[in-house]
């Protein structure tokens, strides 16, 4: 007895066939990548099975997915580690370990030579006076000035309650008090005139000094410290 086979039911038999063998061939494979030193996660590292465009990367708690062929070899890349390749199997709970590369600098040789702020300190005296803003200008400015007087205290006394609350009442009335002000304040506002070679005047134009309604003297701003750090001596305080 002679069968006939239909073209059309014999191409599609084996094309069923091929997509099974193929299907069968593909595993899943899952897991963690971390640290070998520490255990800790490592994100983003790259995933893909070798010698193919089948890839994925780990995320922010270093899970990665992939679908691989049977028998293939799935390698993980990240920078500053170890490649590491393994055997694709089937596994929903596997961990890969990476280890970190010894990086090796090159050498360094370091030889003594001109400090580079010598340098710069030396230029800046060698032209002093070119620089020097007394030197031929004549030139008038309005000056603030602030003076304080305080205790540097401790932040975590009073934003701790169990350190604050540790403290006697001498100590916490302290607290308390530079919380709000300072031992001493003053302000002041001058003007000062210059004409060359040496002629200043410098006039207090308002002042105020905390606790204190009639201060008897005031701070000029030359007093703090000089105008200028070209002249033959500086004024600090």
């Amino acid at each position: 007895m002679n069968l006939r086979m239909n073209p059309i039911a014999v191409i599609l038999s084996l094309l069923l066939c091929f997509s099974t063998a193929t299907y069968w061939s593909q595993i899943s494979m899952s897991g963690r990548v971390i640290d070998r030193e520490n255990g800790e996660p490592l994100a983003f590292v790259a995933v893909y099975q070798k010698d193919s465009h089948k890839g994925t990367h780990t995320d922010i708690d270093g899970k990665f997915s992939i679908v691989a062929d049977a028998g293939s070899q799935v390698t993980f890349t990240y920078i500053g580690y170890e490649t590491q390749t393994i055997a694709a199997a089937s596994s929903e709970d596997i961990t890969v370990t990476m280890s970190r590369k010894s990086v090796m600098l090159n050498e360094v040789v370091i030889r003594p030579g001109v400090n580079p702020a010598e340098r710069i300190i030396r230029a800046a005296i060698e032209n002093k006076k070119n620089n020097n803003p007394e030197r031929d200008e004549t030139f008038t400015y309005d000056s603030y000035n602030k003076l304080v007087f305080t205790a540097d205290i401790d932040s975590a006394k009073y934003n701790d309650p169990t350190q604050y609350n540790s403290l006697d009442s001498a100590n916490r009335e302290m607290v308390d008090f530079f919380q709000k002000q300072h031992i001493f304040l003053m302000e002041s506002v001058s003007k000062r005139k210059f004409m060359p070679p040496a002629r200043s005047e410098e006039t207090i134009v308002a002042s105020r000094v905390s606790g204190l309604k009639n201060p008897e003297f005031a701070l000029l701003g030359t007093q703090l410290q000089s105008f200028s750090f070209y002249g033959e001596s500086v004024n600090i305080l």
